[in-house]
C-alpha cells in the first residue's frame, strides 16, 4: 500500500526495503527511487515537513553524538502531530535471552547457543574485519549446525530461527544500510592517500598495516557504535521534544495504515528483524 500523496512519509537508512509512495533515503542508494544523503549530517528537508519518519537498523552504528543529531534532525522535518518510529537491536532482549542460554548450557545445553548470544551482543560493536565472528559462525552454521537441526527438535529449530531470521542466514553479517562516512572514502585514496600510508609505514613500521586496516574498518560503518533498551531510547527522543513514548510490536503503531505498508515484517508474517525493539513518538508542536 502506498500512503496518500497528502501524507509524506520518509525511510531513513532504507536499504533494500524502500516503499513505493515514500521518500526512500540511504548513504549509498540501492536503486533509482532512492534518494542519497549522509545521514549523520542535516537533512536535506525542509523543516516541518513529514507525517512520518522510519527508521530501522540504522541508529546503532552511529556515536551517540551522531544519534542526538540524528534525532534532532528528524523533529526538525516532522510535523506537528507527526511520528518517528525508530527500530534497533533491543539490548535488553539480547540480554535476558543470553542468560536465558547460560542457564540452559548449565544444565547441558548446546554450547553453540550461548556462542551464538554472545556474538550478537558482542561482535557488532567489537569486530575488526567484515562479518566478525557472527559470519564465520553462519557459514558453519550453514554447512553444520543447520543440518543437525534439521533432525533434531523442533525447539530447537525455533531457537535458531529466533536467533537468526530469514535475511539473517544471507546479510545480517554486514550492515549495508550504513556506508562509510565521507572521510574515510577519500582519505587513503590517490596521491594524498599514498603518502599517507607511507608515512605511516616510516614513522609507525610495526602498526602501518594492521593499524590502518582495522582503522578503516572501524570507521566504514558497519560496526554498531551503541546498542539501546527501552529506557535509553526514551531519554534520547524525549531529550529532544518528543513525547508519548510507546515500545510497540512490529504491527502496531500509531502511523496510520501501518499494519497495510509490511516494512517491520516478512511476506509470511514473521519479524523481519528478530531481536529488535520498535519505538514510537510524537511531535507535539
Amino acid at each position: 500500500m502506498t500512503p496518500p500523496k497528502e501524507y509524506q512519509c520518509l525511510n531513513l537508512g532504507c536499504g533494500n526495503r524502500f516503499r513505493e509512495g515514500w521518500v526512500n533515503v540511504d548513504f549509498v542508494p540501492a536503486d533509482r527511487a532512492v534518494l542519497a544523503a549522509n545521514l549523520r549530517e542535516s537533512f536535506p528537508f525542509e523543516d516541518s515537513f513529514f507525517d512520518v519518519v522510519y527508521s530501522s537498523h540504522v541508529l546503532e552504528h552511529f556515536t551517540r553524538k551522531e544519534a542526538n543529531q540524528f534525532i534532532q534532525e528528524c523533529m526538525r522535518i516532522l510535523k506537528p502531530g507527526g511520528v518517528v518510529r525508530i527500530v534497533v537491536p533491543d539490548l535488553e532482549l539480547l540480554c535476558r535471552k543470553y542468560l536465558g542460554v547460560l542457564n540452559r548450557v548449565r544444565q547441558g545445553g548446546e554450547l553453540w547457543e550461548l556462542d551464538w548470544s554472545v556474538i550478537q551482543i558482542v561482535d557488532q560493536l567489537a569486530r575488526e574485519k567484515s562479518g566478525g565472528q557472527m559470519k564465520e559462525m553462519l557459514n558453519s552454521v550453514e554447512k553444520s549446525v543447520l543440518k543437525q537441526l534439521a533432525n533434531t527438535s523442533s525447539t530447537a529449530r525455533r531457537i535458531w530461527v529466533e536467533r537468526n531470521g530469514d535475511e539473517d542466514k544471507q546479510t545480517h553479517a554486514s550492515s549495508p544500510s550504513v556506508a562509510p562516512r565521507q572521510h574515510t572514502q577519500t582519505s587513503f585514496g590517490g596521491i594524498k592517500g599514498r603518502l599517507k600510508r607511507f608515512l605511516v609505514s616510516k614513522l609507525c613500521p610495526e602498526y602501518s598495516s594492521a593499524a590502518c586496516s582495522i582503522g578503516r574498518f572501524r570507521m566504514s560503518g558497519e560496526v554498531h557504535k551503541w546498542m539501546y533498551d527501552a529506557i535509553q531510547l526514551q531519554s534520547l527522543l524525549t531529550s529532544h521534544g518528543f513525547v508519548d513514548f510507546r515500545v510497540q510490536d512490529p504491527l502496531e503503531s500509531m502511523i496510520r495504515n501501518w499494519d497495510e505498508f509490511g516494512i517491520d515484517i516478512e511476506p509470511d508474517g514473521s519479524p523481519y528483524k528478530p531481536d529488535s525493539i520498535y519505538v514510537e513518538s510524537l511531535k507535539l508542536v
